[in-house]
């Protein structure tokens, strides 16, 4: 598996957002060293995103990854990792006015 796989993939691209009826899914369940990084700097529509990975390297999420989203957003996880990305939260990984949600089969 590549390392920084994804690593700025949709920096500073402000059309990338949510849409009412498709939701953005990272469906990687492994997560290695910087895979994410700065995978949506600068997008500044976005604010919210699906994560359901549940094995993760200790490099490969970074606060730049979010650097630049909305203000506000949500970030959903499966249960098993909510807190590891409260923590990213607390950490300033995640924006300081994102919540964490546990992701729900819909």
């Amino acid at each position: 598996m590549s390392t920084h796989a994804f690593e700025g993939l949709f920096w500073g691209n402000r059309k990338l957002k949510n849409h009412n009826e498709k939701v953005l899914y990272l469906p990687a369940t492994t997560l290695v060293e910087g895979c994410y990084d700065s995978m949506f700097l600068r997008c500044s529509s976005l604010n919210s995103i699906t994560c359901l990975a549940t094995e993760i390297s200790e490099y490969a999420f970074s606060g730049e990854c979010l650097d630049g989203v909305a203000s506000s957003g949500t970030f959903i996880c499966p249960s098993s990792m909510k807190a590891y990305w409260t923590n990213k939260l607390s950490s300033g990984d995640i924006p300081p006015n994102w919540t964490i949600e546990d992701y729900t089969v819909q």
